[in-house]
């Protein structure tokens, strides 16, 4: 089997509209030596058809069919079925600059480095966006929560192939980024290039952007498993309240879902288990979530959404 010197993953869920965008920005690239793996998750729109196109007139293109296994389960199985030296990620509607991976790789090689990341735009640039930028450069030293809440993101980065295969690394079933979090406390050097290199498209739905209640519960059981495995790691001191911020924001966001969807009994069930946990003392509540929402959205999360279900219901329909 051919040796790469990066192996692109794409996860592909009914994304036909998109894909074209993506793969020219694969196919084009200045590295010449990639292997594009394409994940179709079960789509049910023109999206093999496209795939099959491009894997005709490109013979670095894999495509592998499976039944929904969901934006985690379909990158898992982009790793198991990489050969190159480093694997790189990118979403289905997304798409990159034709010298990321050039880039990316040159500066993984000449620091010998775990993990490279790089910055990212929004497109088209002329929608007004309230997501956060996900990027910030990694200054060295000790990782810290601020760090992390910027860079959870699999898809503005390459890994080491040897770090995830030593580390028995997995993303969470049908979860999307959260797990990532492990991959950057166990590399040894990671590095920023401060190029806007990927090209992260905004205003439509995705496989990350799905708001199903089931989903929102995912992220929590996920949340969990971070914090015993982050328990597992040298940081397990210093990171462990961020991870734990984590599981009181996953939660939020379920109480958030369920009172959109008049779902009462998923909303006591998860009210309970955030007033379980002293969420109020955590540092991370009063920086963080406070840093991403206006004053009135913060209070209310914090003081009426895990208080009453019809007063949640209430401030969501004038406030969110």
């Amino acid at each position: 089997m051919k040796k790469y010197k990066v192996s692109i993953c794409i996860p592909i869920y009914n994304a036909g509209k998109y894909l074209r965008d993506c793969l020219n920005s694969l196919v084009h690239q200045t590295l010449k030596d990639i292997e594009i793996v394409c994940v179709n998750d079960g789509s049910t729109d023109n999206s093999l058809n496209i795939l099959n196109e491009y894997a005709k007139k490109y013979k670095n293109i894999q495509i592998i069919n499976q039944e929904n296994q969901g934006l985690g389960g379909a990158r898992n199985t982009g790793i198991r079925n990489a050969h190159g030296e480093y694997i790189g990620f990118v979403d289905a509607d997304d798409f990159v600059d034709f010298q990321m991976y050039e880039i990316m790789y040159n500066t993984a090689k000449i620091n010998k480095a775990d993990i490279v990341m790089c910055n990212l735009e929004f497109y088209p640039n002329d929608i007004k966006t309230q997501k956060n930028i996900w990027y910030k450069p990694y200054a060295g030293g000790v990782i810290t929560g601020e760090f992390l809440s910027k860079n959870v993101q699999p898809w503005n980065k390459i890994v080491l192939r040897k770090l995830i295969e030593e580390n028995h690394f997995e993303f969470y079933e049908k979860n999307g980024d959260g797990m990532f979090s492990l991959l950057m406390l166990y590399a040894n050097k990671i590095v920023s290039v401060d190029q806007k290199l990927y090209k992260y498209r905004i205003g439509h739905d995705s496989m990350s952007t799905n708001y199903k209640l089931e989903n929102f519960i995912i992220s929590v059981n996920c949340a969990k498993e971070l914090i015993k495995k982050v328990k597992l790691t040298k940081y397990k001191d210093s990171l462990q309240e961020f991870f734990e911020y984590n599981l009181i924001y996953s939660l939020i966001q379920v109480l958030t879902i369920s009172a959109l969807k008049n779902d009462k009994v998923h909303f006591n069930f998860y009210k309970k288990e955030l007033k379980s946990i002293n969420y109020l003392k955590n540092k991370y509540v009063k920086t963080l979530l406070k840093k991403q929402y206006s004053t009135l959205k913060y209070y209310g999360m914090l003081y009426i959404l895990p208080v009453n279900f019809y007063l949640s219901r209430l401030l969501l329909k004038f406030v969110f």
